[in-house]
């Protein structure tokens, strides 16, 4: 089997867990859906990655669309979600025939992406750095927090409120970004700097919805 013929089998086997969880609990499917095309996104982001820090784009692509495989398959959604993944991937990539050193990569990048803890001793790899990047990326991208806000706001009221403590979050992460690859923090920061910038906008145009001052 290729190189293309595998990674095909890590999308396929990701997208049959995520059916499967989804025919048990059909209410499961806009959290599972939004999770689906979270992933997607993370594998994109992590090639592009991968490709300027001069990371294995196969480990990389693979870990990536594997990273949340406990959350697409409804078995953990919590911080012990990557560590899950990486105990439900490494038989099926075994039997999709990646070499046992990548297999390695693979699994520790998917354990140690959540709280750059995997649970068990192994050399630390750059692609565990770009996989923990590429979900960052996403996680705080402008997509992201457009979803976050829509989702959150009940009211104006509550919707300024977001955006008030929204645009906090992103200045002070943005004093500490928590992003391992100097490219990932370079793209990190300039996500961070667009929704600042975009949030302020909607507060000042806010600020006019008032009777003026003569």
């Amino acid at each position: 089997m290729g190189k293309k013929a595998r990674l095909q089998a890590v999308v396929n086997y990701a997208r049959k867990e995520r059916d499967q969880a989804l025919r048990k609990k059909p209410a499961l499917s806009p959290a599972l859906n939004y999770r689906w095309g979270h992933t997607l996104r993370v594998v994109q982001r992590g090639m592009a990655l991968a490709k300027l820090e001069g990371a294995n784009r196969q480990v990389v692509a693979a870990a990536c669309m594997l990273h949340d495989i406990a959350k697409l398959a409804n078995k953990e959604h919590g911080v012990e979600h990557g560590r899950v993944g990486a105990k439900m991937v490494r038989p099926v990539l075994e039997k999709i025939g990646y070499k046992a050193e990548k297999i390695d990569n693979i699994c520790y990048a998917i354990a140690w992406h959540v709280d750059w803890q995997a649970g068990y001793k192994f050399a630390h790899t750059l692609e565990a750095d770009v996989v923990s990047d590429a979900d960052k990326l996403d996680r705080f991208s402008v997509y992201r927090a457009t979803i976050k806000l829509r989702n959150r706001a009940k009211s104006q009221r509550n919707h300024l409120r977001m955006i008030k403590r929204q645009l906090r979050d992103l200045e002070e992460m943005r004093k500490n970004p928590p992003l391992r690859t100097q490219s990932g923090r370079e793209l990190f920061l300039e996500q961070l700097d667009l929704q600042i910038v975009f949030l302020k906008k909607l507060l000042e145009d806010n600020a006019l919805t008032r009777v003026p001052k003569f």
